[in-house]
């Protein structure tokens, strides 16, 4: 980590990890991994070491600028209880062809019940997003403009506008396109 991020091996613990994500990612970082840890702890006959979780997000080196990590964590081991105990991770920077802001990522899971674990990841971000949010969304895989929204709501363009912002934000999204194809991952649409 000392060559990547400019932290010791003592300083690179998992609270580091978590501490030097960047703050408009750890959000959705939180909720991702959350919701396989919490899959796999609820399986606990699933193996671990068949499974793992890639996710990019931005990261802040120890001189205060962010590169782009890709953290590939495979689960290691299980308390005799069946709760997470430990995990392998590999970071590697792909700043160099991947410089958004957008967190994306993936499980890797070949003996899991994928509907159970899809249940999961929305649960995990089902209160990302207000009720009117949910319906702007929606409204926004129709393809409609945000004067049409804001006719159907009942509600000043302006609103609308201001809402597509949070929105975007809170997905950490630059565009429609990309937020579209972020709620079909987590279930909204």
């Amino acid at each position: 980590m000392d060559k990547i991020l400019g932290y010791t091996e003592e300083e690179f613990t998992m609270e580091k990890i978590l501490e030097i994500a960047h703050p408009n990612d750890i959000q959705i970082v939180r909720r991702a991994t959350q919701a396989i840890v919490n899959h796999l702890v609820d399986n606990k006959k699933m193996s671990m070491q068949d499974t793992s979780l890639n996710i990019t997000y931005r990261f802040r080196k120890k001189d205060g600028t962010y590169i782009k990590l890709l953290r590939q964590s495979s689960f290691y081991s299980r308390t005799p209880e069946g709760k997470f105990r430990s995990n392998i991770s590999l970071l590697t920077d792909i700043s160099f062809f991947d410089d958004t802001e957008i967190v994306q990522w993936d499980f890797i899971t070949p003996k899991v019940d994928q509907d159970k674990l899809k249940e999961r990841v929305y649960a995990e971000f089902s209160s990302l997003f207000t009720v009117r949010e949910l319906e702007i969304i929606k409204l926004l895989a129709t393809n409609i403009t945000s004067n049409e929204i804001a006719k159907r709501l009942f509600i000043s363009p302006h609103t609308v506008t201001t809402h597509r912002k949070n929105i975007l934000q809170k997905a950490q999204c630059c565009n429609t396109a990309d937020l579209l194809t972020f709620c079909h991952k987590i279930g909204v649409l």
